[in-house]
This record gives C-alpha cells, sequence and structure tokens, in this order.
C-alpha cells in the first residue's frame, strides 16, 4: 500500500510537505511542488485512510449529510433540489461527501458524530428526541437546513431556512386578495417548518377579517396519498361549506390536490384554487402550472455547505443562523371565486 513517505521520497520532498497538499494547507507549499506532489498521488493512487486520520486527530475533510426520511420507492423532488447544489458545493471546495439515511431499526444518526466526517449538514426534518440529546452534547459543527423540532438545537447549532411565516402569510393573502373566505391548508406536521406555516396561515386570515376555522386545516403527514385523500373529503362538503382556495404545505400536496380536483370533476381555478409551497420543478408543469411560494433551494443546499466550512474554519460561530426570503410566483392555479361570500 502506497504512503506518505512513498509519495515524498518520489517527489524529492518531505513527509511533512505531503502532508501539507494533502490537508490544502494554503501558503504553505509552492504551486510548482504542489503540482508535482498532486501529480505522484495520481499516479501511485494514494488513498488517504479515514480511520487512521481520525485516530491522529486529523481531519478527515469529509462532510456528513444526514437524512433519515429519504425514500427509495420515488423521487423526492425536494431533497433532489437540496442535495445536487450539496454535492456540487462539495466538490467546488475539494470537500468529501458521506450520505447517512438512517437505519431501518430507528437506531438514528448519531452515529455521524463519532468522528467519521469534520461537520454535519442535517435535513433536520427527521430530527428526534435521541438526535436532539446527541447534538446537544457533541462540538461537531452541524448545520441545519430547514426547522428543528427542538428549540434549543437549533439555538446551538448553525442553520439555514427559509421564511415559512412569511412564505404562507403571502401565499394566503394572494387567495385572499382574490377573494377566497373559504381557504383550506393541507399541512405538514411534524415536518420542518409546518408550525410556522400555519402560523403565517392564521396570521393571513386574520389580516383579511377571516375567521379562522380548524375544520379547513387538515392533516397529511406531508404525504401525497394523503393529499389526495383530504382534497377528495373538502370537495365532498355541501356547496356553501367547501372552501374555494386550498394553501399546501408544499408542491408534492399540491400537485395531488389538482389530481383530486381533476378526479372530482371540479375546475382549476374556476371553481378552486390551489396553492403550493416550494416551487420544484415540477410546479410549472402541472395542469394547470402551479402557483407557489418558491424558496430558493438550490442556494439554500450550496449555502449550508459554505457556512458548514465557515464554521469548521472558525470563521463563523457555531451558532450561525441564516433565513431565506420567499417570493410568490403566481401562475394558472390561482382565480377570484366564481362567487364571493360577504366577509
Amino acid at each position: 500500500m502506497t504512503t506518505i513517505k512513498d509519495i515524498a521520497r518520489e517527489c524529492g520532498v518531505s513527509a511533512n510537505t505531503v502532508s501539507c497538499v494533502l490537508n490544502n494547507k494554503a501558503g504553505e507549499v509552492s504551486a510548482q511542488t504542489r503540482e508535482r506532489v498532486l501529480a505522484e498521488i495520481r499516479r501511485l493512487g494514494y488513498r488517504p485512510n479515514a480511520a487512521a486520520r481520525r485516530m491522529g486527530g486529523k481531519r478527515t475533510h469529509t462532510i456528513g449529510i444526514a437524512d433519515q426520511y429519504i425514500t427509495n420507492t420515488k423521487t423526492d423532488p425536494y431533497r433532489v433540489h437540496l442535495l445536487e447544489p450539496i454535492v456540487h458545493a462539495a466538490r467546488e471546495h475539494n470537500w468529501d461527501l458521506l450520505y447517512y439515511s438512517g437505519h431501518v431499526d430507528h437506531v438514528g444518526f448519531t452515529s455521524f458524530l463519532d468522528g467519521r466526517s469534520d461537520g454535519l449538514i442535517c435535513l433536520s426534518g427527521g430530527i428526534g428526541k435521541d438526535e436532539v440529546a446527541a447534538f446537544l452534547q457533541t462540538d461537531l459543527p452541524i448545520v441545519l437546513i430547514g426547522t428543528a423540532q427542538d428549540d434549543q438545537t437549533e439555538r446551538q447549532n448553525g442553520g439555514i431556512d427559509v421564511d415559512n411565516e412569511k412564505g404562507a402569510h403571502i401565499a394566503v393573502s394572494h387567495l385572499t386578495n382574490l377573494g377566497h373566505r373559504r381557504i383550506a391548508m393541507l399541512q405538514g406536521e411534524r415536518i420542518s417548518g409546518n408550525s410556522q406555516r400555519v402560523a403565517g396561515y392564521e396570521r393571513a386570515l386574520c389580516e383579511s377579517g377571516v375567521q379562522f376555522d380548524e375544520r379547513l386545516v387538515l392533516s397529511t403527514m406531508a404525504w401525497d396519498e394523503l393529499a389526495y385523500k383530504r382534497t377528495v373529503e373538502l370537495l365532498s362538503w355541501p356547496a356553501h361549506e367547501r372552501p374555494t382556495a386550498i394553501f399546501c404545505f408544499n408542491d408534492v400536496l399540491a400537485t395531488a390536490a389538482l389530481q383530486a380536483a381533476k378526479d372530482k370533476g371540479v375546475r382549476v381555478p374556476d371553481e378552486l384554487s390551489v396553492v403550493g409551497f416550494d416551487d420544484i420543478t415540477l410546479s410549472a408543469l402541472t395542469d394547470p402550472p402551479l402557483t407557489t411560494v418558491r424558496q430558493p433551494l438550490e442556494w439554500i443546499g450550496r449555502r449550508a455547505v459554505e457556512i458548514l466550512i465557515e464554521i469548521m474554519e472558525g470563521k463563523l460561530p457555531k451558532d450561525y443562523h441564516e433565513v431565506v426570503e420567499p417570493t410568490l410566483v403566481v401562475r394558472s392555479s390561482t382565480a377570484p371565486p366564481a362567487t364571493s361570500p360577504p366577509i
């Protein structure tokens, strides 16, 4: 097996010089020597031993991605939009990635805190009480994408998220400004950002003088099958009780709502307006194209990597947070209600 000493001998430099190149220590090795060492590393096919580096107290130069909600049965557009820029950003900064999706026995991803990576990006929708306890005890730099279910976890670690409350507020305000008064919400309880989106929904109704009706806030667990079922239920109500608009926790739920309306013979947007959240690629391709709240997922994924690296390098505090502004994208799935009831 090729060692650092082998590379140093072939290049005519010290083992410390090779180590500096491997650890990307800027300014300690000339550009010419660096290129010569890298060429020899490639020629000899050298691979650093991550386990040995951990035992020696050195960096593995690896970023972990923790995600317990990934599914192998179908594509998750939200995660696709996040993971691709994470991969590109890590590659641009010369960091390796280690993806962890949890265990079927629900052990959790706390094993990711054992030093196999230098920092962790966590898709925070999957954080449970065991992870909360582990996060609070580790010194490993952690950046949460999304909102943690535990306030202390969120305060003590880094994070980046869209302004969920504002995003829901602008979505529902769009509907009330069109004249809608019976507005349902398909929520994704226990999912990152849900409580803030419900709060934004309620605030928009209150500001428009619309009385909050808890019957119109339905549980979906962010599953499209449940969203379809809940929409069918809503559209089965008597005409004077049936909502004229539905605000959905995300675009996947909104797509299911559109399909349910079509199957029930309810025309969108003539008889029902639908608004989503995220602005995934699919939202512009639905029939009709979906009005939605855009959160810049590509930017969030890339920025999560940058924040984590800056925390690991001591350029940002461990509890650094960024909040990203949402924007409303108006397409063809929303319109004034056929008849506007009095406020």
